[in-house]
């Protein structure tokens, strides 16, 4: 894993990049007065890194079929500060958000984020009602944050209509959650938006479509000791039949879709290797192994 870090360490671009304002709230489609949202909740900011950061950066990755293209965004600021103006105030942000999503994300999530109890060796159980739950805050978080940057807007309207009316993901989305115990892993946030096209459809258009949009998302949250990984896409028997298998056998579990498993937590903490490896674990896939096998089939059609 290090070697891949190595080879696309040479492709990042720089870029600052400041919030793109949606236009209207992108829960209702409201045209009114907006209000801004924080991608890390308030109740969160106690278990980042102290307040030092002049800037903090997160990674973008465009996936294609024929290579990666990786931007490294500088934005002012600490990534408590890290806001998004994309929602209407008092039905959304003071209301089903508040009162459905994130006060009772707060009371379940809050003990996994600080983790201090885990680490003396005491466990509990989160049941497929707080996995929902956590479930339904980090596809929350994946949507709003999409907006902070043009062109990287992956989730259809219909599917944060769902969240809000059905507290709960999408059915498409996968999301996992593991404890993590931080070492010089300096991963907050990571995104990778990609254009999924099925096998016919690279072999009609080929390798060089550039996309104008895209339709797949991968994104990692840690928020102190608690690493999420959330991916959607339209391929939805890929995405729910990913698996995972971390380098130093930290537990990750599969919170959505929804099972009747209960989960005894904290089970082993995540190294850093283990969180390297689950944030780029798709995208490399992508890339290394579905990439190089369309490229070819369309490479045989046009010699055909």
């Amino acid at each position: 894993m290090a070697k891949v870090f190595r080879r696309y360490k040479k492709r990042y671009r720089r870029a600052t990049i400041h919030a793109q304002e949606a236009s209207r709230c992108i829960f209702r489609g409201f045209q009114g007065p907006l209000t801004l949202e924080h991608v890390f909740s308030r109740w969160t900011h106690r278990f980042l890194p102290p307040r030092r950061m002049r800037n903090y950066q997160s990674v973008h990755i465009e996936a294609h079929i024929d290579r990666s293209d990786r931007t490294l965004i500088i934005s002012p600021g600490d990534i408590r500060d890290w806001q998004v103006r994309c929602v209407c105030a008092n039905t959304c942000n003071n209301g089903w958000m508040r009162e459905g999503v994130e006060n009772p994300a707060r009371t379940i999530m809050a003990p996994l984020i600080d983790g201090g109890d885990f680490l003396k060796g005491e466990t509990c159980m989160i049941t497929p009602e707080h996995q929902r739950i956590i479930a339904t805050w980090a596809s929350l978080k994946a949507m709003v944050a999409e907006f902070t940057e043009s062109g990287r807007v992956t989730t259809h309207h219909s599917q944060r209509k769902y969240l809000k009316d059905h507290l709960s993901p999408p059915q498409t989305w996968a999301i996992w959650i593991g404890p993590y115990l931080r070492g010089s892993w300096a991963g907050h946030w990571l995104s990778t938006p990609f254009l999924y096209h099925s096998p016919k459809q690279e072999l009609r258009w080929g390798t060089n479509v550039r996309a104008t949009h895209y339709n797949g998302h991968i994104s990692t949250q840690v928020v102190g000791q608690l690493f999420i990984h959330v991916i959607r896409s339209p391929a939805r028997r890929f995405v729910q039949g990913w698996r995972f298998s971390a380098p130093d056998k930290g537990s990750l579990f599969r919170i959505w879709p929804p099972t009747d498993t209960i989960i005894k937590w904290p089970g082993q903490f995540m190294s850093d290797r283990d969180a390297d490896y689950v944030a780029t674990a798709m995208h490399n896939f992508l890339i290394e192994r579905i990439g190089p096998t369309l490229a070819k089939a369309v490479s045989d059609l046009n010699s055909s």
